[in-house]
């Protein structure tokens, strides 16, 4: 019985001779540090009278638009002057363009 622990032990530290180094632990890289959010700027005086006429611009296309759809609803421009229709419905894409595009302008502005 003895020789056979002797011999255990023996074919334990030869295999753990044999056996490759365990491979050190990768060094932990330190995480990179926080940039800072940029500074918020002040708005410059053009994007600030910018900024202050957006609800009245907005208001302003809101009324056009309706204006257009009164005439167009009401039908008799299309037979009258069709010339003024097309340039009618135009328009009236212009300022649906227009309507959609002014409040993003607004969430910039309010940001910066």
């Amino acid at each position: 019985m003895e020789d056979w622990l002797t011999q255990s032990r023996r074919a334990r530290a030869i295999a753990e001779a044999a056996a490759p180094a365990p491979a050190p632990a990768p060094a932990k890289t330190p995480a990179p540090a926080p940039t800072p959010a940029p500074a918020k700027r002040k708005l410059g005086f053009k994007e600030q009278r910018e900024l202050d006429a957006l609800p009245a611009v907005i208001a302003g296309l809101e009324n056009e638009q309706k204006a257009i759809r009164d005439e167009l609803t009401a039908g008799a421009v299309y037979s009258a002057d069709p010339e003024r229709a097309a340039t009618l419905v135009r328009r009236s894409e212009a300022i649906e363009e227009e309507l959609m595009n002014a409040p993003e302008r607004w969430e910039a502005l309010s940001q910066l």
